[in-house]
């Protein structure tokens, strides 16, 4: 029998401990469990009320001692903390609603150092996630980047990164003449990497590469020398394709926007770079 002033109110029911947890997601038995041991940490220290700590000795622990004796679930809740003092009685769906999810469960039921732990890695895990989004978005292009420099080189011509890309050009090509001497004709290249940057147009398949900046276009117009976009696709294979002189024919000479490129790219790699090469000791690339 309950002791005096125990009773379940009205509209509770009672409950095991199991079906306590099972009755509300966000409840685990490890989260009630820092409960009662904060509700008796309060008790020892003289800070739960009378009935908390009838509750606490007549109820909570023996429920949760053995899983299969009844107890009141919203006396149960007001014992362990979970429900304001001031209002027993009144818990269910506004328990659920202040709690969330498990894991935010979890750092509430903990204790305050423990809750601050919590909250501390769950940062960390976002920060992680971040720069693990970062760092693989960096390597792809490092791996561009590598691959440029390893290819023109192979050519036998000399590559080089800019310190600053912002306005639309990270690298160029320098070509050498037939004494191996750099002869001052060169290409500017724009780096993408990843599946992102090329979309496929539903009329008749066309790569399609969106220019998001049109400084960008304007800039890569206005230079002396051929501008290339080279995209690397997830599989690691890298195209490239002369933008400059496209740029000024569908903009009509800068006279009108140009919001998109139909990309045709050829393959880059040491043959692709030897006819530019030839093309800069024929003509002439200015």
């Amino acid at each position: 029998m309950m002791p005096s002033g125990l009773q379940p109110s009205a509209g509770s029911s009672l409950v095991t401990i199991r079906q306590l947890v099972a009755r509300y997601p966000a409840f685990t038995e490890k989260g009630l469990r820092a409960c009662i041991a904060r509700a008796r940490s309060a008790e020892r220290r003289g800070k739960a009320t009378e009935g908390q700590c009838q509750l606490l000795k007549a109820q909570v622990r023996p429920a949760f001692a053995t899983r299969r004796l009844l107890i009141d679930e919203r006396q149960f809740l007001f014992a362990v903390g979970l429900v304001s003092p001031e209002s027993p009685t009144a818990v269910a769906e506004p328990v659920a609603a202040q709690i969330g999810t498990a894991d935010r469960q979890r750092m509430t039921a903990a204790p305050a150092s423990n809750r601050q732990g919590a909250m501390k890695k769950q940062r960390v895990r976002v920060l992680e996630e971040q720069s693990a989004i970062v760092l693989d978005n960096e390597s792809k292009e490092r791996a561009l980047v590598g691959y440029v420099i390893s290819t023109v080189a192979l050519a036998g011509q000399i590559s080089r990164e800019k310190n600053v890309s912002d306005h639309g050009i990270d690298m160029e090509i320098e070509f050498k003449d037939d004494r191996h001497e750099p002869m001052g004709e060169m290409l500017f290249l724009q780096l993408k990497s990843g599946d992102s940057y090329l979309r496929e147009r539903k009329r008749d398949g066309a790569e399609i590469f969106t220019i998001k900046d049109e400084r960008h276009a304007r800039y890569w117009m206005a230079q002396k020398f051929p501008v290339l976009l080279v995209i690397r696709s997830s599989g690691g294979e890298v195209r490239w394709m002369e933008i400059s002189s496209y740029l000024r024919r569908e903009s009509d000479n800068g006279k009108k926007p140009v919001k998109q490129i139909v990309f045709e790219g050829e393959r880059l790699d040491v043959m692709s770079v030897r006819r530019w090469r030839e093309k800069a000791l024929g003509q002439g690339l200015a």
